[in-house]
């Protein structure tokens, strides 16, 4: 036994002014001595403080007094009378078991059940070995104003019998309150020193010894603070043991006092997310909640009956926005009362949860007559519960306007829920709504918002496509990029002849049939107006899918919930309310801040006209107006004068010879152009800027709708005092930095000369005799490789997405090769390029 110690020797008596101080005492013995000590027993209220006299009383109900003692025990005489409090006794944490018969019953129950339950047989099932160290620790009240000079029977007796009539004397007056003279608590303890046997000691021991309590209390604070990642919080225990105890012993890593297995966090995590359930029906604590954030928000929630038809409904508390909305508050609850009455028997004795908060109604109110977004969320809780965010697009990203969690997904209950949202905001009613292919979700939006047109979510359908095109038991695994063209086709058509020609083509090919021809006719050609382009309005602005729904969904997923793969539904909905609604919207309210012309001053290229709009609209733009050349400029041409109608050649189009019409609009039509560009966004594209650039129009002429339009303008009244946004004059009388520090790619300062602007001498060759050989070389290459490209072109699939990519891609490459042309009088063609233009039965430009 090399590792044991047989020292049964003990330490004299030492005394505490506290339980806590005591037990800080017993933690640094426990800490240098690898031990730990667990209590076998204790009186009632053993670490309780004592500030008056009722607390000593034996019996509540009479002013009988505990006995007074002068000596007892291992409590020697010195002269103080005492009364004895309580007693507590400790025992090493590996010694006797005192719960072995509640383990043996606990074994024969397990036993007696009917369904097998498959348990691990241990060969070391407890760490419990008798060890026999143990101490007592007693809780004394002292009387130091009654001491005596002698140890005699007459002192001690008088003594005491003074003490009592004093403290009967202070009863009956009331005046119970305890003082340094009538008493004076202590803790008295005789630590053990060594005695340990049957188990190891010194460093050895560390394997075994629970966590401490320090670094135990830190971990759970930090496992409440939503740290659920167990290597994390084993370093977060690591950096806080070294900083608290460093100054104390050198540390063992194999102390599990102060390095806790990976097993011991896990088990940690569970208990706290056990404590954290203030009840075991997670329903209730949902309740509890609810009394909580409906101080901010409008919540309903209707806990699951079962064996019932009654809806049990929880007390609904309307928070109105302004004055005007008060007015309504009446006319809004019988409403919304009259909405809830009418649902079908689908609903009834179902949970649902609905949530809007003020900041998310205010959002609501702003954007969602134009778009709402709904999407559902999986595999988020351990519930099967589906959890629906209604989702609006901002000027400068998503945001959620409510939270929803039914018990089903069906058509009854996401009716329900939006009809509550409907009840809160009854003067909204989207213009527009985009969603997954999911029937229940488009006819409940159908059926809440009359009158609103709904669009299938462009990655949504894409997704849907090559997962069943991918399937194999579809049989179209070989032809894959076929259908998926064909389809494309079809989605990218811009009127219903286009798409009854693609249509067309695709029912006339040969592999349209069997499982193909049954999913085309059955699943997408009845919603075909739901999901093509042709259908899509001018004024749903840059929006063809609900992306952005999936990017807060893997937010919340990958980010948020995070260590909470098992989380309950409560404990999802205070992560979602507490933490993550707050963090999209505090980004909201940053981008808007930053947006506007009062956080920093704009760069000299920016026009006044995208003053104080959103970063992203101004970037873009930006990229448009840029590109315009002056062919474009000289190119436009008036085709209304009754309307402000146009038409501009784009680069694309000068060797058609076509052209590109677009509609500045006005105040109850909104603009609109024929380019892919536009087709695709529905923001002003460079055909504008053309315009705008020829002096023909001005960005004011565009139609107000789009200029307007909340997606185009900054938030400014996200704070009860405005943003700065002042007028053009002022900003450039108060404006005397300019700011260039911006990830918007701009043209050089007007003033700053460019190598390419430097003037040479007329027909001045900027090359060497060299360097002019090897330039030819170079120019013949490039004339080489545009030609193979040009003859490439001729067998790309029909892929609209991909050409109108490269297409993109060549406009740039011209833009660029025009700014290193010859002079129009030294002009210098290539024969040989025009004849295969000529071939290729393209118009070639001639010198």
């Amino acid at each position: 036994m090399d590792n044991m110690e047989i020292n049964a020797t003990t330490s004299d008596t030492e005394v505490f002014s506290s339980y806590e101080a005591f037990r800080q005492k017993l933690s640094q013995i426990e800490r240098a001595t690898f031990a730990k000590y667990t209590i076998v027993m204790a009186t009632k209220d053993f670490s309780k403080h004592v500030t008056r006299i009722d607390d000593i009383l034996r019996n509540k109900n009479s002013s009988k007094l505990p006995s007074i003692c002068w000596e007892k025990g291992d409590v020697e005489y010195d002269g103080i009378p005492y009364i004895q409090l309580g007693a507590c006794q400790y025992q090493c944490h590996q010694g006797q078991d005192f719960n072995i018969g509640n383990k043996k019953k606990h074994k024969l129950k397990q036993e007696q059940k009917i369904e097998f339950v498959k348990t691990k047989k241990l060969s070391k099932p407890s760490k419990k070995v008798g060890c026999p160290v143990k101490f007592d620790v007693k809780k004394l009240l002292k009387f130091d104003g009654f001491n005596v000079s002698e140890n005699t029977r007459y002192l001690r007796t008088s003594t005491t019998s003074k003490l009592k009539a004093t403290l009967l004397e202070r009863m009956t007056k009331g005046d119970t309150q305890l003082s340094q003279d009538i008493g004076r608590v202590i803790y008295i303890v005789s630590f053990p020193k060594g005695g340990h046997e049957f188990h190891n000691s010194g460093e050895a021991a560390g394997i075994i010894e629970p966590l401490d309590p320090l670094v135990s209390e830190h971990l759970k604070s930090l496992i409440r603070s939503g740290n659920r990642k167990p290597r994390d919080l084993q370093d977060r225990a690591k950096e806080y043991a070294l900083k608290e105890f460093s100054n104390e012993e050198e540390f063992n890593p194999f102390r599990r006092r102060f390095f806790p297995s990976e097993k011991m966090v896990k088990n940690m995590i569970t208990r706290v997310k056990k404590e954290l359930r203030h009840s075991k029906i997670d329903q209730k604590n949902i309740e509890m909640l609810k009394e909580i954030w409906q101080k901010n928000a409008d919540i309903v929630f209707t806990p699951r009956t079962s064996g019932t038809s009654v809806i049990r409904e929880v007390e609904i508390e309307i928070v109105t926005d302004n004055g005007n909305d008060q007015d309504n508050d009446e006319h809004n609850d019988e409403r919304f009362e009259g909405d809830l009455a009418s649902n079908d028997e689908r609903t009834e004795g179902k949970m649902i949860f609905v949530y809007q908060s003020r900041k998310m109604k205010r959002i609501y109110r702003r954007y969602a007559k134009q778009l709402v977004l709904l999407d559902a969320m999986y595999k988020t809780i351990e519930y099967t519960l589906p959890l629906y965010f209604l989702v609006v697009q901002t000027n400068v990203n998503y945001q959620v306007a409510a939270v929803i969690v039914t018990q089903d997904e069906t058509t009854a209950m996401i009716k329900k829920a939006l009809k509550i949202v409907k009840g809160w905001n009854p003067d909204i009613s989207p213009k527009y709504g985009m969603v997954g292919y999911d029937t229940a979700e488009i006819t409940a939006l159908e059926e809440v918002f009359p009158g609103i047109q709904i669009f299938l979510c462009d990655f949504h359908r894409e997704q849907s496509w090559t997962r069943w095109v991918n399937a194999s038991e579809n049989n179209v695994s070989n032809i894959v990029d076929d259908v998926k063209c064909r389809l494309r086709r079809i989605a990218h058509s811009v009127n219903q002849s286009q798409i009854d020609e693609a249509v067309a083509s695709l029912k006339e090919w040969d592999m349209f049939k069997g499982k193909l021809k049954t999913w085309f006719k059955g699943t997408w050609e009845p919603v075909i107006k739901h999901w093509t382009l042709a259908y899509r309005p001018d004024d749903l602005y840059h929006c063809n899918t609900n992306n952005g729904t999936e990017r807060l969904s893997e937010d919340l997923k990958y980010e948020e919930l995070n260590g909470y793969a098992n989380s309950s539904l409560s404990e999802l909905l205070t992560i979602i309310i507490d933490t993550f609604i707050p963090k999209i919207y505090n980004k909201y309210v940053e981008l808007n801040v930053k947006s506007a012309e009062g956080y920093k001053g704009y760069h000299a290229s920016i026009p006044s006209f995208l003053y104080n709009r959103p970063k992203e609209l101004v970037k873009y733009a930006m990229q448009k107006q840029q590109s315009v050349t002056q062919r474009m400029i000289n190119s436009v041409k008036l085709i209304s004068t009754d309307s402000k109608q146009y038409a501009v050649k784009s680069d694309s189009t000068f060797i058609t010879d076509d052209h590109d019409l677009l509609d500045f609009g006005d105040d109850e039509n909104p603009c609109r152009c024929s380019c892919p560009a536009f087709r695709r966004n529905r923001i002003v594209c460079e055909h504008f800027f053309a315009v705008i650039a020829a002096r023909v129009e001005s960005f004011d002429d565009v139609s107000s709708i789009f200029r307007n339009h909340p997606l185009h303008i900054i938030d400014d009244t996200i704070f009860e005092q405005k943003l700065v946004i002042s007028s053009t004059e002022e900003y450039e009388q108060n404006t005397h930095e300019l700011n260039t520090e911006n990830d918007i790619d701009l043209p050089d300062e007007p003033n700053t000369p460019r190598e390419d602007d430097i003037s040479l001498p007329k027909n001045a060759d900027p090359l060497l005799p060299a360097a002019r050989t090897n330039f030819r070389k170079r120019k013949a290459e490039l004339c080489s490789n545009l030609r193979i490209l040009s003859e490439q072109c001729l067998n790309i699939k029909q892929d609209v997405l991909f050409v109108d990519e490269i297409n993109e891609k060549v406009l740039k490459l011209t833009h660029s090769l025009q700014n290193h042309f010859h002079e129009e009088g030294d002009l210098q063609p290539c024969t040989k390029i025009q004849k295969i233009a000529s071939d290729m039965k393209i118009n070639f430009p001639q010198a």
